[in-house]
């Protein structure tokens, strides 16, 4: 059947000043990311050999959010980062040398990995204007999570500017919604790989991203003035992550 592509996903690769470790190999890069399948091209290529073959060290650490990466990149205290368009679109107005490098993820209408927005089994919302007045979690703020949040509930007859949106790693989610804490969250798949099965308190509500359809969610980036410095390890990089996401794309929009 055929499919629509959503590119999403993985954040600007950032090659920026080095803190905190002044004599780190200038063939190791330190990546930093969310931990989830919206970045798994890194996760790939480690384990696929990609960066021993090119004699790189990858230095990997995760953070919750686009936004926080985006300030650890521009900070220098990491070397790329993943995040999304909206935090980068920002960051690039503010002035900040962020270039895109490489796309990310991929999300599949009718198959979505990322912007799961869901409720627990029991909640009675339907569409957005069931969320009116509600408590939303989502992994950052104003960032393309809450934007693909915002456009669902507007679409379906909700005001998303009475939405009172929260900040929460996606691991952290599930809970609160089973506890009531939130009342609806935009959640990645491997936050509640079951979700909607058997013995799941959770159900789907919508997936938000579609209301994107078309548009470059995420992607990667290096800060220029620093990336010709380290030529070395970021130029390999590059073409690894456009490769992997070429191959993932080619296999997630196949007909199947």
């Amino acid at each position: 059947m055929n499919r629509r592509a959503l590119i999403g996903g993985l954040g600007y690769l950032a090659v920026g000043t080095r803190v905190a470790r002044a004599q780190v190999s200038p063939q190791t890069l330190r990546i930093t990311l969310v931990p989830s399948d919206t970045a798994a091209q890194v996760y790939y290529a480690i384990d696929l050999g990609m960066f021993a073959k090119r004699g790189i060290t990858v230095d990997l650490a995760a953070m919750t959010s686009g936004p926080a990466i985006a300030a650890a990149v521009a900070s220098g205290a990491v070397d790329i980062g993943f995040s999304n368009f909206v935090s980068l679109s920002s960051a690039r107005e503010r002035g900040l040398p962020f270039t895109m490098v490489a796309p990310a993820n991929l999300s599949i209408a009718g198959a979505p990995t990322v912007g799961i927005l869901s409720v627990t089994k029991t909640s009675t919302a339907k569409t957005g204007k069931d969320l009116d007045g509600k408590i939303v979690a989502v992994d950052g703020l104003n960032t393309v999570a809450m934007l693909g949040v915002r456009n669902w509930i507007d679409a379906t007859g909700g005001d998303s500017t009475s939405v009172h949106f929260v900040e929460l790693p996606f691991a952290q989610m599930p809970e609160a919604l089973t506890v009531g804490r939130v009342d609806a969250a935009s959640m990645n798949l491997t936050a509640d790989p079951n979700l909607g099965g058997q013995g799941d308190a959770l159900r789907l509500l919508a997936p938000v991203f579609d209301t994107l359809a078309g548009t470059v969610t995420c992607e990667s980036t290096n800060r220029r003035a620093s990336c010709s410095k380290s030529t070395a390890p970021c130029r390999p990089f590059v073409r690894m992550a456009s490769r992997l996401f070429t191959l993932k794309k080619s296999r997630s929009s196949s007909p199947s």
